[in-house]
């Protein structure tokens, strides 16, 4: 087996790691919320996390570090969830 692949697989578990991580946060973060604007200030983080996310994923993607099959995937499920976040910031804003 050649280094680049084993560097390639280790990179993609990393990735993953980083991307599980990151959800499993925003699910946490979102469940402990009890207040009306604690609600709101949960979502704003889950917005931002997500936003960085995003903006990791892209700079990865940019220098190589994930391929482009595995960088539409996680875009299109990053954005996904970011739409649902927003969705619900908008939700509170008209309660």
């Amino acid at each position: 087996m050649s280094i680049g692949i084993v560097l390639s697989i280790g990179l993609a578990g990393i990735v993953a790691w980083r991307l599980s991580r990151s959800f499993l946060a925003v699910e946490a973060a979102w469940g402990g919320a009890s207040s009306v604007s604690g609600d709101r200030q949960t979502l704003l983080d889950q917005k931002a996390r997500c936003l960085q996310v995003l903006s990791d994923l892209e700079l990865d993607h940019a220098t190589g570090k994930i391929g482009p099959s595995d960088y539409a995937q996680t875009k299109t499920r990053l954005s996904v969830e970011l739409a649902a976040i927003l969705e619900r910031i908008d939700a509170h804003r008209s309660a």
